[in-house]
């Protein structure tokens, strides 16, 4: 929160709850009471004022930035610096429905769009359907990976802002699923590379790895930070008994 101001008292605050009017009748009228007692109320005044208000505190389109950040916080948000103020309150304020629908392509792409000046569209392959005949053919495409395109609303996206997009959908995409993150309006010098993936073993294992069908190569393409390994057919040894597998 830096940079932010400072709460302070209020100057001359007015109690909304003045302690002498919770006595009875013969106390009120003594001035002596009434100037002790205000002495008190000085104290307890922003005290009240702020129960009264907490209410506030906690709406995203009305409570102050730090509180923003807080409650944001919560929810899991992590404050963009870059972002503007009004979109920040937006951002947060959708955040419990948005986590409702988490993993689905309709969250990502809403929280790309509240986030950045782009739009967005989930390409995947899977599917749902009902039906009461054996052997339906299941509905969809059999692909591992799903594509999540990004397109700048003017312009192309900064550097930041293609970060901000590919953290985005590593945080929220399905833990099984890898994702591509395409921006097909960027300017080849502005793409950022892929992560490295993670160094292979040094004993060879057999894995499986979701394929996802030939699609048309674009060299504005992000690959998520998640790579599953190529499939291997190397049988494993056992280094007590090499002859056998």
């Amino acid at each position: 929160m830096t940079g932010l101001a400072t709460r302070v008292a209020v100057a001359d605050l007015v109690s909304a709850r003045p302690m002498l009017t919770l006595l009875p009748a013969i106390f009120q009228e003594d001035e002596f009471a009434s100037r002790w007692l205000e002495a008190f109320d000085v104290v307890t005044s922003p005290i009240d004022v702020s129960l009264d208000c907490f209410a506030s505190y906690l709406d995203p389109s009305i409570a102050p930035e730090d509180f923003l950040i807080w409650v944001g916080s919560w929810l899991g948000s992590e404050p963009d610096e870059d972002l503007p103020l009004d979109r920040r309150r937006s951002l947060v304020g959708r955040l419990v429905d948005i986590y409702g629908r988490r993993g689905t392509a309709d969250s990502i792409c809403e929280l790309i769009e509240l986030q950045l000046p782009a739009s967005c569209e989930v390409i995947e392959g899977g599917g749902a359907q009902a039906s009461g005949t054996p052997g339906t053919p299941l509905p969809g495409r059999a692909v591992g990976v799903f594509v999540v395109r990004v397109t700048a609303s003017e312009g192309v996206l900064s550097d930041h802002q293609r970060r901000r997009a590919r953290l985005i959908v590593d945080a929220t995409r399905p833990a099984h699923l890898p994702a591509v993150v395409e921006f097909p309006d960027a300017e080849p010098s502005q793409v950022l590379p892929p992560e490295d993936p993670a160094p292979a073993s040094s004993t060879p294992t057999p894995t499986r790895s979701l394929r996802a069908e030939p699609t048309e190569k674009s060299s504005n393409t992000e690959t998520s930070s998640i790579h599953d390994p190529p499939i291997t057919d190397t049988p494993i040894t056992d280094p007590e008994n090499p002859e056998r597998q």
